[in-house]
């Protein structure tokens, strides 16, 4: 997933006209944080769900089902806020906001598709439907 997340972050730049910077860096490296919140999100609670008698794909499922809102508006929100900073930042803030933008559209998707799929994967249920 981090590839996919390296490849949107590299288009994003490449379409904006900006280069790889040391700001661009660091929102690489925010971007992974925020990634890796919206996995631990919908693990966490696929796990509680689990401890509360669901079965792996009930619970996969309805935490998908939960989670999926909160998940997409925090993308959203991130987005919406950066998008003066990237507009109007110049050279210095630009990449930055561009790195950040252009992972957040690939990896919110991905998160919500790849993390519930490599949860059931390599979770072992003995009650699995």
């Amino acid at each position: 997933m981090q590839v996919a997340i390296i490849i949107a972050m590299i288009w994003a730049l490449l379409i904006s006209g900006y280069t790889f910077s040391f700001s661009a860096f660091v929102g690489l490296i925010s971007l992974v944080g925020i990634v890796v919140n919206n996995a631990i999100i919908l693990v966490d609670y696929t796990n509680k769900l689990i401890t509360r008698g669901m079965t792996l794909k009930e619970a996969i499922i309805r935490a998908g089902e939960t989670r999926f809102t909160p998940i997409v508006l925090t993308s959203l929100t991130t987005i919406g806020g950066l998008l003066p900073l990237t507009l109007r930042g110049g050279t210095m803030w630009a990449p930055l906001g561009w790195t950040i933008i252009g992972g957040l559209f690939v990896s919110t998707f991905l998160s919500l598709i790849i993390v519930p799929v490599l949860y059931q994967v390599f979770t072992k249920d003995e009650r699995r439907n």
